[in-house]
């Protein structure tokens, strides 16, 4: 606490530090620019404390999931004035059995259709102002959608959504994109240039790691 209380004086819209998981691995949230938040990508909501003038336009979207990933961009987007703190100010303990990671058919069909909605507002908005900050989330919903699928609903159906969403995805200049190269992981960019050949190339390697764990 004592961290970030020099920093609670009303200066700044949104104050983030990093976060601490029960396996001890450290997530950062930014670095203070808005260029760091949309390079790490790591929209924990417990990560940030925000001013509440913030909330009077908008709020968390009631009843999706992934609902900081929708709400927590824009946020950034509209602020002024953001400070970094670079410590684990938040302990965040892994459920194996969360929202997110459960493997019931209700749930799966609500996470998906959460990320599909997040991906076409998104697009939405990067379609309205050619701000590729919207882009980098409509490209990151993209991403957790279609992996989503491919572990829950098999590669043909994934394969569904890439083709049903491929003239979005043209519009999305990848070179365009506000992003620090150091921080943005390489699967991530292959998987933007060739999502079919990424998916297909995963699925194999799993097969192997099968095949080596049967041998063994």
């Amino acid at each position: 606490f004592d961290n970030i209380l020099p920093y609670l004086d009303g200066t700044y819209d949104i104050i983030d530090f990093n976060l601490i998981d029960s396996n001890n691995n450290i997530y950062q949230t930014s670095d203070g620019t808005l260029d760091g938040a949309f390079s790490l990508l790591n929209w924990y909501s417990p990560g940030r404390v925000i001013k509440a003038e913030s909330f009077i336009k908008t709020r968390f979207k009631s009843n999706i999931h992934y609902e900081d990933v929708e709400l927590l961009p824009k946020l950034y987007l509209a602020s002024k004035k953001i400070k970094h703190i670079n410590h684990p100010l938040y302990y965040y303990r892994d459920n194996d059995e969360g929202i997110t990671k459960s493997s019931s058919h209700v749930n799966t069909i609500k996470t998906l259709d959460s990320l599909q909605y997040i991906f076409n507002e998104y697009i939405r908005l990067f379609r309205c102002t050619n701000n590729h900050y919207y882009a980098l989330i409509a490209l990151q919903a993209y991403t957790l959608l279609c992996f989503n699928t491919y572990r829950k609903c098999g590669t043909q159906e994934a394969f569904k959504l890439i083709d049903k969403y491929r003239l979005e995805l043209e519009l999305i200049k990848p070179k365009r994109l506000p992003i620090d190269k150091q921080w943005f992981g390489i699967k991530l960019k292959a998987f933007y240039y060739s999502p079919k050949i990424y998916l297909l190339a995963n699925k194999a390697n799993s097969l192997l790691k099968s095949m080596r764990w049967l041998k063994s």
